[in-house]
């Protein structure tokens, strides 16, 4: 069996790679084009900066911040594999005559609803939930209510601060204009919807993790686990399929929902996020 210690008492060695690999990256953004700072710095730190936010809440021991930056780094790894699932459902998809561009609306909401549902979410969900997993084995840190949140955050914040990236870079090689609004427009939607979704999930988790002193005893202690992911690929899902079927023929519509779904989102993430630091402040008083 592979020796994994060094990783339970040696996360400040992931923080010190994840720094150097920003600095490499920055120096070759110096050299190429000095604009392409900006629009990094743009489309990463919000992320940052919520998972910062979600660290400091906790009422107890801070979690490390290189097993942070371990959770964040393996959020970005899972995109690759991500893309790769994403691309083949839809081109499943696609086989069966079942298109975005179909004459008939109906095939287009069903084509949304497959897509954004069954393909989407469920894989970006799916990988975010099995790295949780894979990592919260490996390391002992996960021993309070409030930590779960903190580590699911960490990986859909990696997730979503990479996918933002990607997505104003992109959006940079029409103009740079078109860079900077892309990433701002994330800021306000996808990143901290993508946020919020860390936080249920990870809500969830804590109450399988703790169901003696948090979990409804009348239920399965797996009720809470299967909720992780079944209540995150709901809400992911639902996101996708409502700013798809609007984008591209009723913008501004399109932006205001999505605005509007994150912030009740995250309204009601952040209620389980205090929830759970009561419960934490209770269980470490006994």
């Amino acid at each position: 069996m592979i020796d994994l210690n060094w990783l339970r008492y040696r996360f400040r060695w992931a923080y010190v790679l994840l720094l150097l690999v920003v600095f490499l990256h920055t120096m070759y953004l110096v050299l190429y084009n000095n604009q392409l700072i900006i629009l990094g710095i743009i489309a990463v730190y919000p992320g940052i900066l919520y998972i910062s936010v979600i660290r400091k809440s906790e009422l107890d021991d801070k979690e490390p911040r290189g097993l942070i930056a371990l959770h964040i780094a393996m959020g970005i790894l899972i995109i690759p594999i991500a893309f790769i699932l994403e691309i083949s459902g839809l081109r499943l998809l696609l086989l069966g005559d079942i298109t975005p561009n179909s004459s008939i609306l109906f095939i287009q909401y069903i084509f949304w609803f497959i897509y954004s549902y069954f393909i989407v979410a469920i894989c970006e969900e799916g990988l975010k939930l099995i790295a949780f997993l894979l990592l919260n084995k490996i390391h002992k840190e996960n021993d309070s209510p409030t930590d779960s949140i903190v580590y699911t955050v960490a990986i859909s914040g990696g997730f979503a601060i990479f996918e933002n990236y990607k997505y104003a870079r992109s959006a940079a090689s029409f103009s740079l204009e078109f860079g900077y609004l892309t990433a701002i427009v994330r800021t306000f939607t996808a990143i901290p919807v993508h946020i919020g979704l860390g936080m249920i999930m990870g809500y969830f988790f804590s109450k399988y993790l703790f169901f003696d002193k948090l979990g409804n005893q009348n239920k399965d202690k797996n009720y809470y686990r299967k909720l992780a992911i079944i209540v995150p690929i709901i809400i992911h899902g639902s996101y996708d399929f409502l700013v798809n079927i609007l984008y591209g023929n009723q913008y501004y519509a399109d932006l205001i929902i999505a605005v509007l779904f994150s912030l009740i989102l995250n309204f009601f993430a952040w209620k389980y996020v205090i929830k759970l630091r009561k419960s934490s402040y209770i269980i470490s008083s006994l």
